[in-house]
């Protein structure tokens, strides 16, 4: 029996030029992969609403708020035209539903389009494994008494949504503290926090965490009056 090997390559190239869109855009089922930020993508069937020049809502059945913001475009037909045109700057807020744990994405648009059909391109990032997600590449901090940590913890709510923050305190005692930090960003100024811990010192060990969000990254902050290590690793999980 012959074995013939093939090589099938997809698209590939920089993160800010992901094709979105009619004209160049991944096919659905096509993969894009953004060398520089190591994120892999996969094109869908575009989804469609009618508008009739008035209403200003449209309800698409996708979680925009979850997506990267560049992987997505709004095209909008006027009737009788048949030219598709971008009109996703016109995207004014993005509602996020859920019902039955099921998700979808109202965008209000400014200024209201004209009668006619929009629609939705958008790819869907697939979760791929890296390394500072693993217990083999748990890193590591210092955690000095006040409040500043030398590299914070950074994560782009763009791309994830859950996040758990698995760690591990240790002081030069020798006191210990685990648990695990659950994050979840809330619109595009707050997030949700939950740490959960055992220890063998309250008294010494007595960092408290904190979150931001920015709009674009979720970042880990604390306060204490103790000098301890962190090491952590995350796990993280898109909607």
């Amino acid at each position: 029996m012959t074995v013939i090997t093939s090589k099938q390559q997809q698209r590939i190239g920089n993160l800010a030029d992901l094709p979105v869109g009619p004209l160049n855009g991944l096919l659905p089922g096509e993969f894009g992969y953004a060398t520089n930020a190591k994120r892999l993508f996969i094109g869908n069937v575009p989804l469609t609403a009618t508008c009739d020049g008035v209403i200003a809502d449209f309800t698409f059945n996708v979680d925009l708020n979850s997506m990267y913001q560049g992987g997505y475009k709004l095209y909008h037909t006027a009737s009788g035209s048949g030219t598709e045109v971008d009109i996703t700057s016109s995207i004014d807020v993005i509602t996020e539903n859920s019902v039955n744990n099921v998700e979808s994405s109202t965008v209000t648009l400014d200024p209201i389009p004209d009668t006619g059909v929009l629609t939705l391109y958008y790819n869907t990032e697939l979760d791929t494994f890296t390394a500072d997600q693993s217990f083999e590449s748990m890193l590591t901090a210092s955690l000095p008494s006040g409040s500043a940590l030398a590299t914070p913890i950074k994560i782009p709510t763009s791309r994830y949504k859950y996040v758990n923050v698995n760690y591990r305190l240790e002081d030069a005692a020798g006191n210990v503290r685990t648990g695990v930090i659950r994050l979840t960003p809330v619109g595009n100024s707050n997030a949700m926090i939950k740490d959960e811990y055992d220890t063998t010192s309250y008294t010494d060990l007595d960092h408290v965490f904190t979150v931001t969000n920015d709009g674009t990254d979720m970042e880990l902050g604390y306060s204490s009056s103790d000098n301890a290590d962190i090491f952590w690793f995350l796990e993280t999980w898109q909607s």
